[in-house]
């Protein structure tokens, strides 16, 4: 959490636009997410903590290849990404 706070203090000080994608998301992310929610940044993703996807990258294969129900996730983060650069 100490990194994140780090990076977000950067990024308001230059300016920059940022929000956050949490990863490996679980029951136990609740608490940051609490954490982020309070410092009035914004999650645009939650991507789930998935030991399938772990085993993919173990095995040197591309997680989406093997899971392409994860397609729509990235696609849509991607369009989010897009919309909050080009707004």
């Amino acid at each position: 959490m100490h990194d994140l706070n780090s990076a977000v203090e950067v990024v308001k000080t230059m300016g920059i636009p940022y929000a956050v994608v949490l990863n490996r998301y679980d029951s136990d992310s609740i608490k940051f997410e609490q954490i982020i929610q309070s410092s009035n940044s914004e999650i645009i993703a939650r991507l789930p903590f998935e030991k399938r996807i772990a085993e993919s990258y173990s095995k040197g294969k591309l997680f989406l290849a093997e899971m392409p129900e994860y397609k729509k996730v990235f696609a849509d983060l991607y369009s989010e990404i897009e919309r909050k650069l080009y707004k």
